[in-house]
């Protein structure tokens, strides 16, 4: 079974390695919720749909700019437990009647319909709140991570997008992430020599309910929400519980049906992995000069490390071998 580390690894690395600057931490340039915010061309994911992202909210007293939620159905998203007024009517947090803020693929602020229910979960410290409509098609549903993560991806050191509204404006932290079977997960600092550990900012305030993405071949890909500085809720343990929120909040007159929806990791891993030797396989062609194309893909790298490489297509149909700068290739005959 393929391991989609490498690959979680390199989707942050591609895009940070070797250029590092204050201003690609940044979503918006200039941000607005008010609607004159432009998409920023330099922030470092510019090129990942991130668009279920919700910043901010605006209730009657204020907008509040550091209370994130992340769309997860066309009219629920999840956030933190604590960011919802209890009791209703204190001065901050969420509540019913408060609206949603979101930006679709150009900037422009998209307002949600009001919030007609919210469900929580004090011991797994999550909360859903549902919209009076449905979000339109241009603001992502993003999907939880699949809840057999543990077959495909190692537990400690993967770099993720961690949001968060410091100073009201949108931004990320370049951070590593540790999980287990429980139904949170610990943010760390990257370890050293990282590439995105340039990126790295321990989150002080403003960060609660912003998601904490994976990007799993160009998806943002969710795992939870921010719950402290050093702690989000981890999604993929929680999908149950999540859609019992789901159903909570939908009254009998106006159930959406909606639940959400876990990314399949089979599916990407066999993806990834036939792509990987068909480019595979391509390269060695072109580098062989036997008249088969290179392949397109730009994003395709291979590396051959300390000049030592071995590599076996299934059911034992090629081999191909470098050792010492001496290589080895061979097809068997058809049977």
């Amino acid at each position: 079974m393929l391991q989609l580390d490498a690959h979680i690894d390199a989707q942050v690395n591609q895009r940070i390695l070797g250029d590092y600057a204050a201003t690609r931490k940044q979503p918006f340039d200039p941000y607005d919720p008010d609607g004159s915010s432009t998409r920023n061309a330099s922030f470092a994911f510019a090129d990942v749909d991130m668009t279920g992202w919700s910043p901010g909210l605006d209730n009657e007293l204020r907008p509040i700019h550091d209370n994130g939620s992340i769309l997860i159905t066309p009219r629920h998203v999840l956030t933190a437990e604590h960011l919802i007024k209890n009791p209703p009517g204190r001065l901050f947090g969420n509540e019913v009647g408060d609206k949603c803020y979101f930006f679709d693929s150009t900037g422009a602020t998209v307002l949600s319909t009001p919030i007609t229910a919210i469900a929580r979960n004090v011991a797994k410290r999550s909360a859903i709140m549902r919209f009076d409509e449905d979000l339109p098609s241009s603001i992502k549903r993003h999907k939880i991570l699949g809840s057999d993560y543990a077959s495909y991806i190692t537990p400690l050191g993967r770099p993720v997008i961690r949001c968060s509204g410091k100073g009201n404006f949108p931004w990320f932290s370049g951070e590593a992430i540790s999980f287990t079977s429980s139904s949170q997960a610990t943010a760390i600092e990257p370890p050293a020599g990282t590439p995105w550990q340039e990126y790295y900012e321990l989150l002080s305030s403003g960060g609660s309910g912003h998601p904490v993405f994976f990007v799993i071949d160009g998806e943002a890909v969710l795992l939870g929400t921010n719950d402290t500085p050093t702690v989000l809720t981890w999604a993929p343990n929680l999908i149950d519980e999540i859609n019992a929120l789901i159903v909570e909040t939908d009254d009998s007159t106006s159930a959406t049906g909606y639940t959400v929806t876990e990314y399949d990791l089979a599916a990407a891993a066999a993806s990834i992995q036939n792509s990987g030797y068909h480019g595979l396989l391509g390269w060695l062609m072109g580098w062989l000069n036997v008249g088969s194309p290179r392949p397109t893909d730009p994003g395709l790298e291979f590396t051959i490390p300390e000049n030592r490489m071995h590599f076996t297509m299934p059911e034992n149909r090629c081999h191909f071998t470098v050792r010492n700068n001496r290589c080895h290739f061979a097809i068997p005959e058809e049977d």
